[in-house]
């Protein structure tokens, strides 16, 4: 099991609301899942920016094929 630490957070009142009832009886597991999702999005972006820094801009039709790929891979529903 991974190893936890234990943070204090502000958050926007409704919108803790609406996590609470979606995360119903395990919110820190549903936040970190959150995050997880998070970081891995923001490492594809990071992924791609370097990609393109190094060799040009990504042509739309290799975006579209990384974005499928993406959500395929992902237990977040696409957009």
């Amino acid at each position: 099991m991974a190893m936890t630490e234990k943070v204090s957070i502000s958050l926007d009142r409704e919108l803790l609301q609406q996590a609470r009832r979606y995360a119903e009886d395990n919110l820190s597991g549903w936040i970190g899942e959150a995050i997880r999702e998070r970081v891995l999005l923001e490492r594809g972006r990071e992924f791609v920016r370097e990609r393109e820094r190094e060799r040009g801009r990504l042509d739309d039709e290799l975006l579209e094929e990384i974005r499928g790929r993406w959500r395929g891979s992902s237990s977040t529903p696409a957009r």
